[in-house]
């Protein structure tokens, strides 16, 4: 069998941290849409926990409690939002740097 091909470190890192932005945007949007249409329910509670796990700077949006329409609080948002994308990024560099140290010491 031939060597397995991989993705350089440059595209792997911004294949983690797009995923990483991708998540967080999605969450975002769930959690909007299910504190829309379930106001009484405990679907909230879900997602939020769902949020903590995959998007664990979704903690920051505490911060934007009462400025939510203004420039800061949608700065914040962002914010959050990069610092998933950086914090998938540091995963997916773990990652792979696991995968080259098994791919060597084969």
């Amino acid at each position: 069998m031939g060597k397995a091909r991989y993705m350089s470190w440059s595209k792997a890192l911004a294949m983690w941290a797009l995923c990483g932005v991708a998540v967080a945007c999605a969450l975002l949007i769930v959690a909007h849409v299910v504190m829309l249409w379930s106001s009484g329910t405990r679907a909230g509670y879900y997602v939020n926990r769902i949020m903590r796990v995959l998007w664990p700077s979704s903690v920051w949006l505490m911060a934007t409690e009462g400025i939510e329409s203004t420039m800061l609080g949608y700065a914040l948002v962002a914010v959050s939002i990069v610092a998933n994308g950086v914090l998938y990024a540091i995963i997916g560099a773990g990652l792979c740097w696991c995968r080259n140290i098994r791919e060597t010491t084969k």
